[in-house]
């Protein structure tokens, strides 16, 4: 796990990973391996989810696989920054709403730098998620706010060097 997106030869595999491709679950031992056995040759989406806690370690995956009769498939980990922030409304600037605050949950939060990972608000309109290090544009698709309200400021860019942990 240094990074480098190769498992090297003395590099351990990590264990208890909850991989999904297709209607296929399966679960990491501890050797970092997984088997799927009697798929058709083909693309598959896949998800995965780490069962513990990674502390900043995470797949760096598209959102198919593809799958060979007897190949081995690795999925590297990678280090990266956690980064969260929040979505609120200037309640100032907007008529009363008759004391009926808005609901900003569920909003689709992006970053993107020819990847793009996304992430959803919570009921307070925090989020948060963790990326790579690398460059990014941090945005909200304004499409959603049906000219109802404006967004002050979006496509924040962020540079997420090595020795960043985390971003607000």
């Amino acid at each position: 796990m240094n990074g480098n997106k190769v498992q090297d030869e003395n590099e351990p595999g990590i264990e208890n990973i909850h991989v999904r491709v297709g209607g296929w679950s399966m679960i990491t031992n501890s050797e970092g391996k997984a088997q799927l056995k009697n798929a058709n040759h083909g693309t598959y989406e896949y998800a995965i989810n780490s069962l513990v806690d990674l502390k900043g370690w995470f797949p760096l995956s598209a959102d198919s696989i593809p799958v060979y009769l007897d190949e081995d498939v690795n999925i590297p980990f990678v280090k990266g920054a956690k980064v969260y922030g929040s979505v609120f409304i200037n309640m100032e600037n907007i008529g009363p709403l008759e004391g009926k605050k808005p609901d900003i949950s569920g909003i689709k939060i992006s970053a993107t730098n020819g990847h793009t990972f996304s992430t959803l608000t919570g009921s307070d309109g925090a989020f948060e998620f963790y990326l790579p290090f690398g460059e990014y544009v941090i945005a909200l698709d304004e499409n959603i706010l049906n000219g109802r309200y404006y967004i002050m400021k979006n496509n924040y860019k962020v540079n997420l060097a090595g020795e960043v942990e985390n971003m607000y």
